[in-house]
Parts: C-alpha cells; sequence; structure tokens
C-alpha cells in the first residue's frame, strides 16, 4: 500500500485534452447519470475502453490521480452530488500491459481538463490527523500464522475481519472510514488475525462528523469503533495535526452532455 504522503506526491497539474505530450482518449462520450439507478462504478476495461456508471466529479479525480477522497480539497458544491455516465476509448495501441492503467488513467486527467474544464494544484496544509498508536497495557492483536499466503480485511457493517494483513491495511480502511489520514505510529510490523466488533458510524455530509447510527443486526449495545480499537486490539487513536499534501481544486465545470 502507499504511505499516505508518497500517494500524493505524483500529482500533476492537468492538461488539455489534445496536448502534444499527454496521450488522449480517441472519442468520450458524457452523459448525467441516473439517480434512481443504483449501479456505480468506475471501470478500465480492454481494449482500451473507459466506463462509469454515476460517478461524480470526486470519484473521478480519486480514480485519476490515485487519490483518497480526504486528499482531494475545495471544488464546487456539486463535485459530490452530481452524477455522470461516461464511455471513453483510448486510440490504439497502448505500449504495454505494465503501462495500460497508468496510460488511461493520465487520459482521464485529459478528459476532465478539457470537459470538466478542471485545473488543480497541489498544496501542503496542516490537517487534522488520527494517530495510531498502541494503548496502554500494550496491543492484543494475535500474529498471523507465519505459513499463510492469502491476505484480507473484509469490511462489513460494524466488522472488520483481517486475516494476514500488516497495519498498514488497517490504517488505509480507517483513514477511508473516517474521512481523514490515520498515520501508523505503533512501530509494529508484522501480519496480524482480528474480528474487529463496533456500532456502524454515520456522516453528517462526506466530510461531516461521525455519528453513531443502529443498523441491522448490529447489536445496539456494541461501543463505537474509538472504544473497540482499544478494548479489542488494544491500540488508540489520537487526534492529532499534520503538515498533509493535497490536491486542490481551483476550478471545474459541468460538462455539456453528448
Amino acid at each position: 500500500m502507499k504511505q499516505f504522503i508518497a500517494a500524493i506526491t505524483i500529482v500533476i497539474g492537468t492538461l488539455p485534452l489534445r496536448s502534444q505530450t499527454r496521450p488522449s482518449f480517441e472519442v468520450a462520450s458524457i452523459k448525467a447519470g441516473d439517480a434512481k439507478d443504483i449501479r456505480s462504478g468506475v471501470h478500465i476495461q480492454p481494449g482500451g475502453l473507459f466506463r462509469t456508471e454515476n460517478a461524480t466529479l470526486r470519484t473521478l479525480i480519486s480514480f485519476a490521480y490515485d487519490l483518497r477522497n480526504y486528499e482531494i480539497s475545495g471544488g464546487p458544491p456539486w463535485m459530490d452530488s452530481e452524477i455522470f455516465t461516461i464511455e471513453a476509448k483510448a486510440p490504439a495501441p497502448i505500449p504495454t500491459r505494465r503501462d495500460y492503467e497508468t496510460q488511461i488513467k493520465i487520459m482521464i486527467q485529459s478528459l476532465l481538463a478539457d470537459r470538466f474544464r478542471l485545473t488543480t494544484h497541489s498544496e501542503t496544509r496542516q490537517e487534522s490527523v488520527y494517530d495510531l498508536v498502541i494503548a496502554r497495557g500494550g496491543h492484543k492483536l494475535r500474529l498471523a500464522d507465519a505459513n499463510a499466503t492469502d491476505s484480507t480485511l473484509t469490511v462489513r457493517s460494524g466488522h472488520l475481519i483481517a486475516n494476514h494483513i500488516p497495519l498498514s491495511q488497517l490504517v488505509h480502511s480507517l483513514s477511508l472510514q473516517f474521512g481523514r489520514a490515520v498515520i501508523d505510529k505503533t512501530g509494529m510490523s508484522g501480519r496480524y488475525d482480528f474480528d474487529l466488533s463496533y456500532m456502524p458510524e454515520a456522516r453528517d455530509g462526506i466530510f461531516g462528523q461521525l455519528q453513531p447510527t443502529a443498523v441491522g443486526d448490529v447489536d445496539p449495545n456494541s461501543v463505537s469503533i474509538f472504544t473497540a480499537i482499544t478494548d479489542q486490539l488494544g491500540l488508540q487513536l489520537e487526534s492529532s495535526k499534520e503538515a498533509v499534501a493535497l490536491l486542490v481544486i481551483d476550478h471545474a465545470e459541468k460538462p455539456d452532455a453528448n
């Protein structure tokens, strides 16, 4: 997994779709998404094809630049509400299989610049983060079987079920849930098994405060994820401030449908 800061350093400025130095899609169709359609996704397909169903601008930027949502700052009010269905085709051939995904993502960056008029810059700011540390009394994690080969982290409502994972994967999952960076300061290496159970959290707005909510078959007496991490894993999340590199959205427009 890329470290948080490392992931952001790959950010490069957007360029026009027909730039001499950047590849572009040969053809691209953008239409308004269907709010009644529950499907949502972003797909790179064989043959130089790129397709989305009901994707927001934030999702497109996140995918194109290999960023998490919390690594993107600013943007227009409709960035998380307007949805788009896109079908695009790259000119052939894309040189090698190894280059395939990278080249398509660069073409998506060009598409965003040309059709969404997206302009950005990178900036380092002091941001709220969580430091993951070992709680008083020591951690309670179980070392995984050294002979195991599979590594899985299953995320369900109110549960994180880990098999043979490094803490970097836990940090990654927690960062997505909280909408802010989680920094591993445990100093622990190795791979672990655990089953973390907690009360699911609802967010008031995409970057709002986490609020408890009862969900389905989850025990209403279960604790918050913060308490569960300490009680069940022997770890602790501490609020902190860190210098974080962000991709800042300077300008974006809704594209003309075609």
